[in-house]
């Protein structure tokens, strides 16, 4: 199997209804920014809020996305496919979504550059800064020369 095509695959396991979304492919000098700004928009098109407030540019979410690394988007890519964000109900097996979680960090490989707007370590809560126009957001983005990846997690309180 391709690599993008395996990305593709594992990355739409990660996903989950309307709650948490992936975007994937070549990365073509595209800022990661750029990449999750499209993912944001895409889901407020696609389930919109009537009163939210947040990013309206590419610059803005730009601006809020600090650098993690692997092994901690790893996990984040983990936990926001296996329970929910808002509500924490259980969506997916967390060894299933881990699984894939690491194979998106192997084909992006060790030189990837992975962010999030996730302020402190996944696992020991901490604060956001809001990349969509929903109540909670949390993204986290990764990318190489050739590929990027971006899975959003976000619902209304």
């Amino acid at each position: 199997m391709e690599p993008q095509d395996e990305l593709a695959m594992l990355l739409d396991s990660l996903a989950v209804g309307r709650h948490v979304c992936a975007g994937y492919g070549p990365a073509a000098n595209v800022p990661i920014a750029d990449r999750v700004f499209a993912l944001a928009e895409q889901a407020h098109n696609d389930w919109p809020v009537e009163h939210g407030t947040g990013p309206i540019s590419a610059p803005e979410v730009a601006a809020v996305l600090d650098r993690v690394n692997r092994w901690e988007a790893i996990e984040m890519m983990a936990g926001m496919a296996a329970v929910d964000l808002v509500r924490s109900a259980r969506f997916q097996d967390r060894d299933g979504a881990h699984r894939a979680a690491v194979r998106v960090a192997e084909i992006l490989g060790e030189e990837a550059d992975w962010v999030t707007n996730r302020e402190g370590f996944w696992a020991s809560g901490g604060q956001w800064s809001p990349v969509t126009r929903h109540g909670i957001d949390v993204v986290v983005a990764g990318a190489n020369d050739e590929f990027f990846s971006v899975l959003l997690a976000f619902g209304d309180d």
